[in-house]
């Protein structure tokens, strides 16, 4: 087989598709747009199949170069980055998880956008947004991944602001297209340095040339890298404090929050920090940076999360918070266990997503979940598959979450960057997470059913016309992803068992299967971390007495939220009066945008004005309006002095010979 070519294949397909329905299928029946786009991401999704499960897990990287792209003369020689890709165990993950999630959304979105018009629109960015993704982590070097991690910036752009008419959601493309610019600045910052330190931007020629030697010679320069990546992180994978686009994001069709939010975008920086693992290790300082702005964001968006009342926007704090874990994992080590809860994540969240959107599709766009409840009954299997989503979410023992989290948070407490402070941070956001989310899910399935008939009658400007008709479940196109993914949301987990776990079944390999699989790509990091720090300390019974604090946590926060919303919405409202104005300030998200209006967004306002009346009013303006003025002044005097008139000219030879005879005599 040819793997160069099927390498090409996966990044090229989706681009293919995206050009057919945005150009030549533009008045092409829906079910020929929506074919078209779900197979430009199922073929690729084959295609990763045989590529990882083949030669990839036999421990083959596997590289192509599609042309020599960028040839610049450079310290004496030349800087060459040709755009290439490559495959190995860590890019491999991301792959099946953006073409096989990515597939089922698709699939999803073809039902859910049924009364859309233009669909091919959505299909088009759709697929361009998966091509986008690919290059990001199948690129070679840096300069690949940046231009994806461009592309995916734009694809959100347009899919957050896909209902452009409504004022609200252009505002929230425009956010999230201007928050990750200003994490893209770090990403930038830390390519120029890397290119000055290391000469090149190819990942496996910086990890050769970044000896030990080198590293000490340059410590500033590596933290100053490892900190620009992280500004880069904060932006695409929303942690503080350039999180504020993320849950504003909301505004999009809920197959593009599943996809940006769960399965996809917001993990590019996990990525990128395991990518470049082998020199983030090298700035203990850096590392500590990353695990305590990870745990702060896991906390904070955590508590947001407690009082939403809007289903996606529960979900999008969740997911802001699940990040936090993902990036405190990288930061304390751990990266096989962030990239784990990468991957449980987008089983998780993405069936918790479409069970939203599922739920938000039969209640005719209503999404107010005090407007809910008893939704079980009528839609079986969203309601069950969504217990399945939270139940791994809260991490429940034996689901998905349960492994990658507590993984997650022994690694806190016990890595070779970690802190019982970071593990304290991280355990009080996973009992957050088990009271919204268990709330949420009760408010929604559960209870006495507080459905209002008003919303039958509800035209969110979509386009849409809905009759009064009985809510139901949703066609099979929209039920089979989520069952698909409640299956791996169950057993997605299972390849980072812990090792009090793996003991105690009788499981005597040395290490769980996501440690193995990593092993190559994080063998680098793990040497240099061993080298200057030793072994990370920890033991079975720290492992079994974490693990049993975080599941008592989550079986107490969940008991009472059950007991807390048993009656519905109002059981919260009297919490609610108690704390009065904290309860206030936690449901206006802490007012950090409020903040960031007054101190960041109103003086640059200032400055911009400042710039619009003085430089290009009065500067530019003036040079344009005021210079044809002075000319025409200039000819209209010259043209009265040449009237044609010969007594004219007599009288300015006369004045002239009388002011030469004046100058002489005087």
């Amino acid at each position: 087989m040819n793997y160069q070519a099927m390498l090409a294949a996966v990044l090229l397909i989706p681009l293919l598709g995206a050009l057919l329905n945005g150009f030549f299928l533009r008045r092409a029946p829906r079910l020929v747009t929506v074919t078209v786009g779900t197979l430009a991401i199922a073929v690729p999704f084959v295609l990763s199949c045989l590529l990882v499960f083949g030669p990839v897990s036999a421990g083959e990287v596997i590289r192509t170069e599609l042309f020599s792209w960028i040839s610049v003369p450079f310290n004496e020689g030349r800087l060459e980055v040709p755009f290439g890709l490559s495959v190995d165990r860590l890019s491999g993950i991301l792959l099946l998880i953006i073409t096989g999630v990515g597939s089922l959304i698709h699939l999803y979105a073809g039902e859910y956008m049924s009364h859309e018009e233009g669909v091919y629109r959505f299909f088009a960015y759709l697929n361009l947004f998966v091509f986008s993704m690919l290059s990001l982590v199948l690129g070679s070097n840096m300069v690949v991944t940046f231009l994806g991690w461009e592309g995916v910036g734009v694809c959100s752009y347009l899919l957050i602001g896909y209902w452009y008419s409504d004022e609200a959601n252009a505002r929230a493309g425009m956010k999230a297209f201007v928050a990750n610019r200003v994490g893209d600045l770090g990403f930038l910052l830390a390519m120029f340095m890397s290119v000055k330190l290391f000469g090149t931007l190819d990942y496996s020629r910086i990890a050769e040339a970044l000896t030990n030697e080198l590293a000490a010679a340059n410590a500033p320069l590596l933290t100053a890298i490892g900190l620009c990546l992280l500004l880069g992180v904060t932006g695409k994978s929303a942690q503080l404090p350039l999180y504020i686009w993320l849950p504003d994001a909301m505004a999009g069709p809920t197959p593009v929050s599943a996809l940006i939010h769960a399965a996809t975008m917001v993990t590019s920086g996990i990525y990128l920090m395991t990518r470049m693992s082998f020199l983030l290790v090298h700035s203990p300082a850096a590392m500590t940076t990353i695990a305590v702005i990870g745990a702060c964001t896991a906390l904070f968006a955590a508590t947001i999360g407690l009082v939403q009342n809007d289903i996606k926007k529960v979900l999008a704090y969740s997911t802001v918070s699940q990040l936090g874990f993902m990036v405190l994992g990288c930061g304390v080590g751990a990266f096989q266990f962030g990239v784990a809860h990468l991957m449980t994540h987008a089983f998780f969240k993405a069936l918790l997503f479409l069970g939203a959107g599922s739920v938000i599709h039969a209640m005719h766009h209503e999404q107010d979940i005090r407007k809910m409840g008893g939704l079980i009954k009528k839609m079986p299997i969203t309601g069950w598959t969504f217990v399945i989503g939270t139940l791994a979410i809260i991490g429940f023992p034996g689901l998905s979450g349960f492994f990658s989290k507590d993984e997650i948070l022994y690694y806190a407490w016990s890595g070779t960057f970690g802190h019982p402070l970071l593990w304290v941070l991280g355990a009080l956001a996973a009992a957050c997470t088990s009271f919204y989310m268990v709330r949420l899910t009760y408010l929604v399935f559960f209870g006495e059913s507080r459905v209002e008939h008003a919303h039958h009658h509800h035209d969110h400007g979509h386009g849409h016309d809905h009759h009064h008709h009985e809510i139901h479940e949703n066609p099979l196109a929209m039920t089979l992803p989520l069952m698909i993914l409640a299956v791996f949301s169950i057993i997605g987990g299972y390849v980072s068992m812990p090792h009090a776990i793996m003991h105690m079944l009788g499981i005597h390999a040395g290490e769980n299967l996501i440690t193995q699989w990593l092993a190559p790509v994080l063998e680098k990091a793990k040497v240099v971390m061993t080298a200057a720090h030793g072994e990370a300390h920890g033991s079975a019974a720290l492992e079994w007495g974490l693990m049993g604090t975080s599941t008592l946590v989550m079986l107490i926060m969940s008991g009472f939220a059950i007991a807390l919303y048993k009656a519905g919405p109002k059981g919260g409202e009297s919490i609610a009066k108690a704390v009065g104005g904290l309860y206030r300030l936690i449901l206006d998200k802490w007012r950090v945008d409020e903040l960031y209006q007054a101190v960041i967004i109103e003086p640059l306002k200032k400055v911009g004005d400042g710039f619009f009346k003085f430089g290009d009013r009065a500067l530019i303006e003036g040079i344009i309006n005021e210079g044809p003025r002075g000319i025409y002044l200039v000819t209209s005097v010259l043209s009265d002095i040449q009237s044609g008139l010969v007594r004219n000219y007599l009288k300015v030879v006369f004045v002239g010979i009388l002011a030469l005879c004046v100058w002489i005599f005087i």
